[in-house]
C-alpha cells in the first residue's frame, strides 16, 4: 500500500504559516511562524516587571522515531538525513512519552532542521502535522504499512527553498489534544501536506556536523 493512500481528508481550512521572505496578507501579522489577527497575536518575549520572561520554553526529546518513504523496503529505521518531498513523500513518526500538558499553554512546535550540504528544493514544500492513531514501534513498521493517521486542524508549514535552519511545525491543537488523554494518540506524525514531485526538502534527524540535535518538541506556556 503506498503511502498517499494516508493523506489527510478534506478539512477546513488552515492558518497559513510564514516566513520573512513570505509575508501574510494585509491585515494578518506574522507572529511565530503563522499568519494571525493583530488582536489575538502573543507577545513571546514580553517580561514582567523583573524583566523575567513570561512565556517560558520547554524543549522534550522523543522516544521513539521512525522514517518512512516510498522508495524504501525497510521499516522504519532512521537515516541521518531523510527527504520530504520528491518521489519517496517521506512521512516521520514521532512519539514523546507521557508530556504533562501545561494549562496556559500558549505554543508548541516540532522542530526541524535542514540538512548542511544539501539541495534546497526546487519548489515550496507544504508539512503538516497529524495525529498517530495505532500503537507503533519503529523496530516493526514497513512503509507498506504505516500506523493509522488523523488530521488535527491547524497551520500548515511553507518551507521556501531558500530559508533559515529550523523549520517550526505548528503542532499546538494536537499537543492541547495529550491533556484529554486518548487512549487511541500515540504521537505526532509529519508529512507532504501538498502532492509534488518536486526535489525534496532534505532534513537532519540525528545530530550531525552543523546539526546540534534531531527533531524535537517545542512547547512555551505561561
Amino acid at each position: 500500500m503506498a503511502l498517499a493512500a494516508v493523506s489527510s481528508p478534506a478539512c477546513a481550512p488552515r492558518e497559513r504559516m510564514c516566513a520573512v521572505d513570505d509575508p501574510c496578507k494585509a491585515g494578518l501579522a506574522c507572529v511565530t511562524g503563522r499568519c494571525v489577527s493583530p488582536k489575538v497575536a502573543v507577545r513571546l518575549f514580553e517580561v514582567d516587571d523583573a524583566g523575567a520572561p513570561l512565556v517560558k520554553r520547554r524543549v522534550i526529546v522523543p522516544t521513539d522515531l521512525a522514517w518512512l518513504a516510498n522508495d524504501e523496503r525497510s521499516g522504519g529505521a532512521v537515516p541521518d538525513v531523510a527527504g520530504f518531498g520528491g518521489v519517496s513523500k517521506g512521512i516521520l513518526l514521532l512519539r514523546f512519552g507521557d508530556v504533562v500538558v501545561p494549562p496556559d499553554l500558549v505554543e508548541a512546535y516540532v522542530i526541524l532542521r535542514r540538512a548542511p550540504n544539501t539541495d534546497p528544493p526546487v519548489g515550496p514544500v507544504v508539512l503538516g502535522a497529524h495525529r498517530i492513531e495505532e500503537d507503533w514501534d519503529s523496530k516493526l513498521l514497513t512503509a507498506s504499512h504505516p500506523p493509522r493517521l488523523a488530521d488535527v486542524l491547524g497551520p500548515e508549514t511553507r518551507v521556501l527553498p531558500v530559508g533559515g535552519e529550523v523549520v517550526r511545525i505548528d503542532v499546538r491543537a494536537l499537543v492541547a489534544g495529550w491533556a484529554s488523554k486518548r487512549v487511541n494518540d500515540h504521537g505526532v506524525a509529519i508529512v507532504v501536506a501538498s502532492d509534488t514531485t518536486a526535489a525534496p526538502l532534505y532534513i537532519a534527524l540525528a545530530p550531525t556536523r552543523g546539526v546540534t540535535e534531531g527533531p524535537v518538541l517545542e512547547i512555551y506556556a505561561r
